[in-house]
C-alpha cells in the first residue's frame, strides 16, 4: 500500500470518529497553546528588556553602595561627592551622573501620598533625555536655577490625588511648597517599561537642604565607547577601593545587568514551558488511550485487511499516521490559540504602560506543529504495534 493510500485510510478513519478525535485533541491543543504562548511572551519580554537597556546606553556603568544588589543597596550610604570628582578624572569616562534619592510624603489639598524623590543636577538633562530616563511629556525640564520646582510622573499626577495634578499645581514636601513645572512619561525611571512608582524629580541641592541627602546614593558613569566599558569598570573599582580603603560598593555595566536579567527570564520561561509540557504529556496519553480503544473496536477490520493482503507494516503505519494526524491538528490549533493569547496579553500590557512586543514566528509555529506530530506518533506506536501483531484468523472471529 502506497504512503498516500495509507494516509487516506488513516484520515478516513479519523473522520468516522470525529467526537472521540476532537476530545483527544483537547489535551494536545492545551499543551501546545500553553507552550507557544509562554515562549512568545518570554521572547517578547526579552526584547522589551533589551530595548530598555539599549535606550539607557550599552556604554553605561552603575556604581552602587554596599557589596551586593538587594536590601543593602537600598539602605547603604557609602558613596560621596568626592567619588563623583574622582570618577570624572578616570580615563575613558565621558560623563558622571550622580543621583540623590530618598522617600517622603507629598501633600496636595490636604491629601497625602508617599513618593520616591530623585534629585539630580539639571546640567545632565540632555544625558537623561537621551537615555529615555526622563521624558517630559508636558511642560519643561528642570533648570539649574529652579529651586522649589519639581517634575512628577504622569501616573502619579493622574492617580495620586482626587484632583489631577497639572502644570502650576503645588505639592508640599517637608513643609515647603513646590510648583509642578513638568509631567514625565511613565517610561522614565523604569526597567523594561515597568514604572518604579510615584516619582518626584527635583534639584539635587534642594534634596540636600530638605532631607540631608548631600551625597549621592548611586552614580551612573558613561564610558566614551561601548568597547571601553570593561577597562573603565576595572579602573573605577581600583580607584574607588584605593580611596575608600575597602570595597564598600559594587560596579555593574548595562551589558552585565542585561545578561543577568535575560538569564533569569530564560530560567523562568524554561520552568513554565516544562510545566506546560505536562499538559502535552497528558494529551499524548489521551492519544494512546484513544488508539488502544480504536484497535479494540476495529479488530475485525484489521483481520479483514490482513486477510486481503495488508502486511503488519501497513497496519502499523495506518495507526501511527492516525495518531500523528491527531497530534499535528492539535499542534496547528494550539499554536494559533497560543499566538492569539500572546497578542491579547501584549495589547493588555501596552494599555497599562508596559511595552511587550510579540511577533508571529513561522519557525515557532512549525516547531510546535512538528513537536505535536512527533508526540502523537510516539503515543500511537504501542497501540499500532499491537494492531499489527494481531493474528488475522483470531481478529476475524473477534466480536
Amino acid at each position: 500500500m502506497a504512503i498516500g493510500e495509507t494516509f487516506a485510510v488513516a484520515l478516513k478513519n479519523l473522520r468516522h470518529q470525529r467526537i472521540r478525535s476532537f476530545l483527544t485533541l483537547a489535551g494536545v491543543i492545551i499543551g501546545i497553546a500553553a507552550i507557544v504562548a509562554l515562549i512568545s511572551l518570554g521572547n517578547g519580554l526579552n526584547i522589551a528588556v533589551t530595548q530598555q537597556f539599549e535606550k539607557l546606553g550599552m556604554n553605561s556603568i552603575y556604581v552602587e553602595p554596599g557589596n551586593s544588589m538587594g536590601l543593602e543597596t537600598a539602605i547603604a550610604r557609602t558613596l560621596t561627592d568626592r567619588d563623583v570628582e574622582l570618577l570624572e578624572d578616570i580615563q575613558g569616562v565621558e560623563v558622571v551622573i550622580p543621583f540623590y534619592e530618598t522617600s517622603g510624603t507629598a501633600v496636595h489639598r490636604n491629601e497625602s501620598e508617599g513618593v520616591f524623590i530623585l534629585g539630580f543636577n539639571p546640567e545632565h538633562n540632555d544625558n537623561l533625555r537621551e537615555m529615555g530616563f526622563m521624558d517630559v511629556e508636558i511642560g519643561r525640564e528642570l533648570d539649574v536655577n529652579d529651586r522649589y520646582s519639581v517634575l512628577v510622573g504622569r501616573r502619579f499626577a493622574e492617580k495620586a490625588y482626587e484632583k489631577e495634578l497639572g502644570l502650576r499645581s503645588h505639592i508640599e514636601l517637608e513643609g515647603k511648597k513646590f510648583r509642578v513645572i513638568g509631567i514625565v512619561s511613565d517610561s522614565g525611571m523604569s526597567i523594561g517599561g515597568i514604572s518604579v512608582g510615584n516619582v518626584v524629580y527635583m534639584h539635587k541641592d534642594i534634596i540636600g537642604e530638605l532631607y540631608g541627602e548631600e551625597d549621592p546614593v548611586e552614580i551612573q558613569v558613561n564610558a566614551t565607547t561601548q568597547e571601553d566599558v570593561p577597562a573603565v569598570v576595572e579602573r573605577i573599582e581600583y580607584e574607588l577601593e584605593k580611596d575608600h580603603g575597602e570595597k564598600d560598593f559594587y560596579v555593574m555595566s548595562t551589558e552585565q545587568i542585561l545578561t543577568g536579567a535575560n538569564m533569569v527570564i530564560g530560567i523562568i520561561q524554561l520552568v513554565l514551558v516544562g510545566i506546560a509540557a505536562i499538559s502535552l504529556a497528558v494529551g499524548g496519553i489521551g492519544i494512546m488511550n484513544t488508539m488502544f480503544m480504536s484497535v479494540m473496536e476495529r479488530t475485525r477490520e484489521i483481520g479483514i485487511m490482513k486477510a486481503i493482503g495488508a502486511t503488519n507494516k501497513v497496519v502499523r503505519n495506518i495507526f501511527i499516521l492516525e495518531a500523528g494526524l491527531i497530534g499535528a491538528v492539535g499542534g496547528v490549533i494550539g499554536s494559533a490559540i497560543g499566538f492569539g493569547f500572546s497578542v491579547i496579553v501584549s495589547i493588555g500590557a501596552s494599555a497599562t504602560g508596559f511595552d511587550l512586543p510579540v511577533e508571529f514566528s513561522l519557525l515557532l509555529f512549525a516547531e510546535a506543529m512538528l513537536f505535536a506530530l512527533v508526540v502523537g506518533m510516539i503515543s500511537g506506536y504501542i497501540p499500532a504495534r499491537r494492531a499489527s501483531e494481531l493474528d488475522p484468523v483470531e481478529a476475524l472471529r473477534y466480536e
